[in-house]
């Protein structure tokens, strides 16, 4: 029995295979993040960003229907949401502008221990 070798048509229809699949790459590629946005326009949660804190701890941005939340998860403790435009706007100062910033007078009395959220408080100790 002999053996045949690889005929032109067959070379043929690898190459314009091969093309096809590059050709259908790269169109996904291009358009990758409409047809990401097309599958997932009915999510409401979105993790804006994350933070490790540590082995055990993480902050997390969330944003739900337009609102942003901060996530703290813990490893072996229970997990806290705070309103971050709460946050927000408790931190920034009334007045605008650089005057405003660099002037004594805008100096803030510093926030009760009871206003700030617990995790914040938390020192972190390492080997201890």
């Amino acid at each position: 029995m002999a053996v045949q070798g690889v005929q032109p048509f067959q070379m043929f229809i690898m190459v314009v295979f091969l093309a096809a699949l590059v050709t259908i790459w790269l169109i996904v590629k291009q358009y990758s993040g409409r047809i990401r946005n097309k599958l997932h326009a009915d999510r409401r949660i979105e993790v804006m960003q994350e933070l490790s804190l540590g082995t055990n701890e993480s902050l997390r941005i969330i944003r739900v229907d337009e609102q942003e939340f901060i996530l703290h998860a813990a490893k072996n403790g229970p997990a806290s949401l705070h309103p971050l435009n709460q946050l927000v706007t408790q931190s920034l100062p009334q007045q605008t502008g650089i005057e405003s910033l660099l002037s004594a007078s805008n100096s803030q009395a510093p926030v009760p221990e009871e206003d700030i959220p617990a995790f914040l408080l938390k020192k972190k100790t390492r080997g201890r």
